[in-house]
C-alpha cells in the first residue's frame, strides 16, 4: 500500500497502487469466505487499512472513487439518493 502512494493510475495500468487495491480486494474475498460473511472481509481490510500511514490511505480512496465514478456507481445508487440530496455535500 505505501508503495502505491503517489502513483499515477491512469498512465500505467497495473500500478504498484493498482496492486495494493487488488490485494485487498482479494483479502476481502479470502477473509470472508473463511470467516462466513462479508462483514469479515470488510474488517480485515480495515485493518490493513488502519495500520497505513494516512497519505496512502487517501491516495487508496482517491484511486477508488476514481475507479467507481468511471464505472457508473453514481447512477447505480441514483434511484435510492434524491438529487438534491447531492447538493448538500
Amino acid at each position: 500500500l505505501e508503495q502505491g502512494k503517489d502513483v499515477e493510475w491512469y498512465d500505467v495500468p497495473g500500478s504498484d497502487i493498482d496492486r495494493a487495491a487488488s490485494a485487498l480486494c482479494r483479502l476481502r474475498r479470502a477473509t470472508a469466505g473463511r470467516r462466513g460473511g462479508p462483514q469479515h472481509g470488510d474488517e480485515a481490510v480495515r485493518n490493513v487499512l488502519a495500520s497505513a500511514s494516512p497519505e496512502a490511505v487517501v491516495w487508496l480512496a482517491s484511486r477508488a472513487i476514481s475507479y467507481m465514478d468511471e464505472y457508473g456507481f453514481p447512477e447505480a445508487v441514483a434511484p435510492w439518493i434524491p438529487d438534491e440530496d447531492l447538493l448538500d455535500t
